[in-house]
């Protein structure tokens, strides 16, 4: 691997961020596949002849090197986080793939796993000088505000999940709290929602529901600028998702239940999408460290992602060979009608309330019953 040559100042002068697009993939846990898709991710936008830059922000247990074949990469984001290097193109990795190079994460720097908040908005603000079409940022596990923030200030976020009830919540609460993040730093100015909003922060056992809905209530009550700027951050937040390692079509249906929360309880529409279905050649590639195998042309999983990259990236809507994606009904719920969760928009049609399963809408943290 060699160190990539310095861009020089006077592209930045230029017009360096033009066009580019920064692309966020998060999970909310660990154990849903998100570095092995932001790997394979890369290397699929790199065979269409984009230039890509991959960037593990996992600064608490960087990986994203070895999914690529690296296995000690000479310098990573600690270089910059100590001022060692002033540009972060100075830090790109070459990779096998043509195209693809690499922004490696650091796990071996004390305290790096939370980022001082000047240094994590110098990061912010200079992703957008790296040279590339695309960036694609690895992030860590949990929901510290590292993650939220680089989540939000990315043009896209892709939250990965499994069919696993837990994994589903787990991303649910991921979006809901970045979610709440962005809403929060846009209205702290008013101290009764900012206080409101420290509630969901930080009590853990909190009606979380209920406070946001009591906050809704309190934007109606203000100026029209207030109103107008809630409902468009509302509008314009659709983070995509991914669901990884599916076997089955109910294992899609069961996933449904974090696109229909975030509707029903956030008044948020997540409408891209893709999934993956499970396929051991990937988990291969990756113990063998082999990138090139990853996209294999042959791969059930190859396929699935390059046809999430087209629905996501591009808005092709294509379908995958061999489907058994189910597409949730855009029925209107009828609030007259005895619904197992909050204004359910697939009560009339669900095959979940039937046969003994528990309702996945439950599992992300919001049981309510609506009586006649």
């Amino acid at each position: 691997m060699r160190r990539m040559r310095r861009i020089e100042s006077i592209a930045r002068q230029n017009g360096a961020t033009h066009g580019k697009k920064i692309y966020a993939i998060a999970g909310g846990k660990g154990g849903v596949g998100k570095t092995m898709l932001t790997a394979a991710m890369g290397v699929a936008l790199a065979e269409k002849g984009k230039r890509v830059v991959v960037v593990d922000a996992d600064f608490g247990g960087a990986n994203l090197h070895q999914a690529l074949g690296i296995l000690n990469p000479p310098v990573s984001l600690k270089h910059y986080i100590l001022n060692y290097e002033t540009d972060l193109n100075e830090l790109l990795l070459e990779t096998t793939i043509s195209d693809l190079y690499l922004l490696a994460g650091s796990s071996d720097l004390l305290g790096v796993s939370t980022l001082r908040y000047a240094m994590k908005q110098k990061i912010l603000r200079n992703l957008k000088y790296i040279e590339a079409d695309y960036i694609l940022l690895d992030l860590g596990a949990g929901n510290s505000f590292d993650q939220l923030d680089f989540f939000n200030k990315a043009d896209m976020g892709i939250i990965v999940v499994t069919p696993d009830p837990f994994s589903i919540q787990d991303g649910y609460n991921f979006v809901k709290l970045c979610l709440y993040r962005e809403l929060h730093r846009t209205f702290r100015h008013i101290p009764e929602i900012k206080s409101l909003f420290m509630d969901l922060f930080n009590r853990p056992d909190a009606d979380s529901a209920g406070i946001y809905a009591k906050i809704t209530e309190i934007i109606q009550s203000l100026n029209d600028f207030c109103k107008e700027r809630w409902y468009q951050i509302l509008d314009m937040y659709n983070p995509a998702v991914v669901v990884n390692m599916v076997e089955n079509e109910k294992d899609l249906v069961e996933s449904m239940a974090l696109r229909i929360a975030a509707k029903d309880i956030l008044n948020i529409n997540l409408n891209k999408s893709g999934y993956v279905r499970f396929d051991d050649a990937v988990r291969r590639a990756v113990r063998m460290m082999r990138p090139d195998l990853l996209m294999a042309r042959e791969g059930i999983a190859a396929n699935d992602i390059r046809c999430s990259i087209d629905n996501i990236f591009y808005n092709k809507n294509r379908s995958h060979e061999n489907q058994f994606f189910m597409t949730p009904p855009s029925q209107e719920p009828l609030d007259e009608q005895v619904i197992c969760s909050i204004h359910c928009s697939i009560w009339n049609t669900c095959s979940l309330r039937n046969g003994g399963y528990p309702c996945r809408i439950q599992a992300v943290g919001y049981i309510k019953q609506k009586a006649n």
